[in-house]
């Protein structure tokens, strides 16, 4: 699977998405890999397609342990708005922090 493609299908697609309700910014290269907070590098996501986003970078870049702690950090729901939901289990998370 190229989890390339799709990552790069979600983020240009948010390009010009409009979104109602709540959204997540995003950072299409990571700050953990030198992106920096301009409006070329940030793109508003869902909820559900922000951690999306998260489970790709991990499985693109898997020697990146700043991306792991990231997504485990998404999986908890870690200084989240309670309308937050990322659904996911013990098992399912665990093979992308380990």
């Amino acid at each position: 699977m190229d989890y390339t493609k799709i990552y790069n299908q979600i983020t240009e697609r948010a390009q010009t998405q409009k979104i109602e309700g709540y959204v997540e910014k995003h950072h299409i290269i990571p700050r953990c890999m030198g992106g920096i907070d301009d409006k070329d590098n940030l793109v508003r996501l869902t909820s559900r397609e922000h951690f999306l986003c998260h489970m790709l970078l991990v499985e693109i870049y898997p020697q990146e342990y700043k991306l792991k702690y990231a997504l485990f950090l998404m999986s908890i729901n870690k200084n989240k708005k309670e309308n937050t939901k990322y659904k996911t289990s013990g098992g399912f998370i665990w093979k992308y922090i380990n």
